[in-house]
């Protein structure tokens, strides 16, 4: 096989790039439409320090999965597949070839295939980016962190009132001595 000349190497690098940069703008396209979620879709309560979907989210991926990520899944799984099907036949074909199902797919036809095996396939490499950024975003705010930080608070007020005298017995103690003098 003939070693690919500059040309092409320059080509593919450029390919690549807007290639990256069209997942990039599906990847921030699926995180708008989670953050745009109603506060209904929310699992973590009215009380969570945890803004919206996509904080919850990441904080899930980051962390612990709850029982009910499977919630979380199934909604996000089916933005990314309601954003590949909006885009054109070309572009669905352009992105499966730098995703995951490209490497699964043994078709002795050149041709690039078309239907549910690339709308999939791009589906599934899209909701893996948008785990990807979960998971390296950080929190807007840990609700582990505020959670040990007012424990801590707590502890700090309680051992104030601990080490403060007590005043009723200071007074109790004033009154007492002073008739008996």
């Amino acid at each position: 096989m003939d070693e690919p000349i500059s040309l092409d190497k320059d080509r593919y690098e450029l390919v690549k790039t807007i290639v990256a940069a069209m997942y990039q703008r599906l990847v921030e396209t699926v995180i708008t439409d989670i953050k745009s979620l109603p506060d209904n879709c929310r699992q973590s309560g009215d009380d969570s320090k945890l803004k919206d979907v996509w904080e919850e989210f990441k904080y899930e991926i980051q962390r612990e999965q709850s029982i009910l990520f499977f919630a979380y899944e199934d909604t996000i799984q089916r933005i990314c597949a309601r954003q590949v099907a909006e885009l054109d036949r070309e572009r669905q074909q352009l992105l499966w070839l730098w995703s995951d199902g490209y490497y699964d797919w043994n078709d002795e036809d050149d041709k690039i295939p078309w239907g549910e095996m690339v709308t999939d396939a791009l589906a599934k490499e899209l909701y893996d980016r948008v785990c990807s950024v979960a998971n390296n975003e950080e929190l807007a705010i840990d609700p582990d962190e505020e959670r040990d930080r007012e424990r801590h608070e707590e502890d700090m007020r309680l051992d104030r009132l601990q080490s403060e005298p007590d005043k009723d017995d200071s007074t109790e103690g004033d009154s007492m001595s002073g008739p008996d003098e």
